[in-house]
């Protein structure tokens, strides 16, 4: 036990090195680079009490493991050592803002009804065993609180829960925002944080945080004061929402249950709850990610990708965990295993360091803006951004279509040709309106 805490020890006074590091040569505190890097390390220190709490029903740590999510997490995070968002001067918006008013109306209408009938579900379904219960349900789709078509709504919304942050910013520093259109932006906002308590969640409440405050740090650098101070009191609001949600949730979903089976003390039980998140990712892989029988094959991380080209037709959830643990023999699949414990899950050793610096790579392309950028290089630059802050609680199962890295990447250099195309063909008109005036 001893040999193996030492290596958790070290692994994690590795990762805590990176956000000095930054600091050694930015010298920039107030950067989102550096509060990403900051993140992570304070969420890897916790794995040393994981371990000590987990470590009876842990299988021995492979040391090479531990070697290979280091060299991961450090290729990863490479790009956050080269970007600057402060170098962004202006957001270009290009006559979009209409468009975007009508957007978040249209999202604050769809959210509506689903957010009425949780608010009657509320009191009779936000008791401690009821979530319990729920939670382990919905992860399977046996439950939900919501009718049919209040059900389509917000899960139409829910594609979307990444921008949340960064439509509400663009309308509040936007003199021309449609009231109407804060108003719906914030319904939804609400709607998709209740739903997923009802449901007795967690994680999306922690990505929808990730993702506001990537949006408001992005959008930092041309914020006024009046902006500065508008954003902070309706962001306070939501933050306080959040975090009172997850108190609730941890508290409801770890009260009494999983203490009986872990080294901890019952006064150590929140502790050790909130270490099950933030560090077992890098435990669980050494632990029991590492020897497999084999490797799923892009299912953990390119899911909608691989099953288009190889006809897999089982739902992102627990058919594609049954399906990763048949294959590969992983024995928890509905656990953390970082973004690098994925990436070699997947396609293995070599593989899965390829698949990383790949990634490493398309986000340094993707977000490395100064000047003028346009508004939807922003949400990519949200997505790339949110996959590195979370790439410790990484879960492939609830990713939505937005967040699957193949589309992303895709979806990025299909529109970046679109608008060169448009841009060309206007430019080709006024040419020829200016040789030949009688056009």
């Amino acid at each position: 036990m001893e040999k193996e805490l030492n290596s958790v020890i070290l692994y994690c006074c590795g990762i805590g090195l990176l956000p000095i590091f930054h600091l050694f040569i930015k010298r920039r505190i107030k950067s989102l680079s550096f509060f990403i890097l900051l993140w992570i390390a304070i969420l890897t220190s916790t794995s040393i009490a994981f371990y000590l709490f987990y470590y009876p029903i842990l299988n021995s740590l492979s040391p090479e493991a531990l070697l290979f999510s280091f060299v991961g997490m450090c290729i990863l995070t490479t790009p956050l050592f080269i970007i600057d968002e402060t170098k962004i001067k202006r957001i270009d918006f290009s006559g979009c803002l209409g468009f975007i008013n009508k957007f978040c109306i249209v999202l604050g209408i769809l959210s509506i009804p689903p957010l009425t009938e949780n608010l009657l579900h509320f009191n009779t379904q936000s008791n401690m065993d009821f979530l319990v219960d729920t939670h382990a349900l919905t992860d399977s789709g046996e439950v939900t609180n919501l009718s049919f078509l209040s059900s389509k709504m917000i899960n139409f919304c829910s594609h979307f829960a990444d921008i949340l942050g960064l439509l509400l910013c663009t309308l509040l520093i936007n003199k021309k925002r449609n009231k109407w259109a804060v108003i719906g932006i914030i319904i939804c906002i609400l709607s998709q944080l209740i739903n997923v308590f009802l449901k007795g969640g967690r994680l999306s409440v922690v990505y929808q945080l990730y993702a506001f405050f990537i949006a408001y740090m992005l959008f930092y650098p041309v914020f006024n004061k009046k902006n500065v101070s508008k954003i902070n009191k309706i962001g306070a609001v939501i933050v306080s929402i959040c975090i009172l949600l997850l108190i609730v949730s941890t508290q409801t979903r770890f009260g009494d249950k999983d203490v009986t089976y872990i080294n901890a003390k019952e006064n150590q039980a929140m502790l050790a709850a909130l270490s099950t998140y933030t560090g077992e990712a890098p435990i669980r892989f050494s632990s029991f990610g590492w020897k497999l029988k084999g490797h799923s094959e892009g299912h953990s991380l390119y899911h909608y990708v691989v099953s288009f080209f190889n006809g897999t037709d089982f739902k992102l959830g627990t058919e594609n965990r049954e399906w990763i643990q048949k294959h590969t023999g992983l024995k928890y699949p509905q656990c953390f295993y970082g973004l690098p414990g994925y990436s070699y899950i997947d396609f293995g050793i070599g593989g899965g360091i390829l698949n990383i610096c790949i990634i490493s790579f398309c986000i340094l392309k993707i977000c490395k803006r100064s000047g003028i950028i346009k508004f939807y290089d922003l949400i990519f630059m949200i997505v790339c951004f949110k996959i590195l802050m979370m790439s410790t609680l990484f879960f492939p199962y609830c990713n939505s279509k937005i967040f699957d890295l193949g589309y992303l990447f895709a979806l990025r250099l299909i529109l970046k040709r679109l608008s060169e195309r448009i841009h060309q063909r206007k430019t080709t008109s006024l040419y020829s309106r200016y040789n030949n005036p009688q056009i």
